[in-house]
């Protein structure tokens, strides 16, 4: 690792080893809105899977609220408390989609029977509850079995320096053309020189590990359209995301196929017919 340099915070900038192709399954999802009530909504997940195969899974789910906690019921049923009073159904909704996503990547990673050298999962690898926490443990165990490196890859980071959105602080003191900086047990990379903004990863892996990940991340994220973003989450987020477009056609029909006035006060088991039918 040549080419360090420091700044005024004694931050080390490491210059990224050599792009180096690599095989790479990811996992992403995405969610939408199909109707809503004060009390009571449903939504469509959609999940994702790229490695040798593609997969892509779909499935409705009710919400209902009771007090401060809100029940979420699909194909797995859980209770999340509400976070936020404008909007309290977002919260449940990313929560469920995130435990469906790692369920996903576990059994993607369990059932792989052609070595891969990056499981990719959209968003760090942190752990916001219990259930979370256990299903990443998981997987990191079978990767490790698997000779895989798990990569926690964040679109987006949160974090802030002297008042500034850290990314834009570190960018901005370096020269370098791709560089990597350790922070909070995390990394903070450019992966291309074209890149707008460096990302936050998280590598579940010791130091050679964690180059051998930067290599290949680098590689895949040369394309043209995107420089600097792996083109294999691009290609999922592009089949995981739900258009405003199509949650709205689905809501159309949601309504005609059903009662208007009934709205979202029947049976549960009702929604989720109705989504099937369509």
């Amino acid at each position: 690792m040549e080419n360090k340099e420091k700044n005024a915070d004694d931050v080390r900038y490491e210059l990224l080893p050599a792009p180096r192709e690599g095989t790479i399954a990811c996992i992403d999802g995405g969610s939408a809105f199909i109707t809503k009530s004060a009390s009571k909504a449903i939504a469509l997940i959609r999940i994702y899977s790229r490695a040798i195969k593609r997969s892509r899974t779909e499935e409705t789910i009710t919400l209902e609220r009771t007090g401060t906690t809100i029940t979420v019921r699909g194909l797995l049923t859980i209770t999340v408390p509400v976070r936020n009073e404008e909007e309290p159904f977002i919260h449940a909704v990313n929560t469920y989609r995130r435990r469906r996503e790692l369920e996903t990547a576990l059994k993607l990673i369990t059932d792989a029977t052609e070595h891969v050298d990056l499981l990719l999962i959209d968003g760090s690898l942190d752990a916001k509850t219990i259930e979370e926490k256990t299903l990443l443990t998981n997987i990191a165990t079978s990767c490790a079995e698997k000779g895989t490196i798990l990569v926690g890859f964040c679109k987006s980071c949160s974090w802030n320096n002297e008042g500034q959105p850290l990314t834009s602080f570190l960018a901005r003191r370096t020269t370098l053309p791709t560089w990597s900086v350790k922070w909070n047990g995390s990394l903070i990379a450019k992966l291309h020189a074209q890149a707008s903004t460096p990302l936050r990863i998280d590598v579940k892996g010791n130091e050679e590990q964690t180059l051998r990940a930067l290599s290949i991340l680098s590689w895949a994220s040369r394309d043209v359209a995107t420089p600097g973003y792996p083109y294999h989450l691009s290609d999922a987020d592009k089949f995981a995301q739900i258009p405003n477009k199509e949650a709205t056609l689905l809501n159309t029909l949601y309504h005609a196929r059903n009662n208007w006035d009934t709205e979202l006060e029947q049976n549960s088991t009702m929604y989720h017919d109705v989504l099937n039918r369509i």
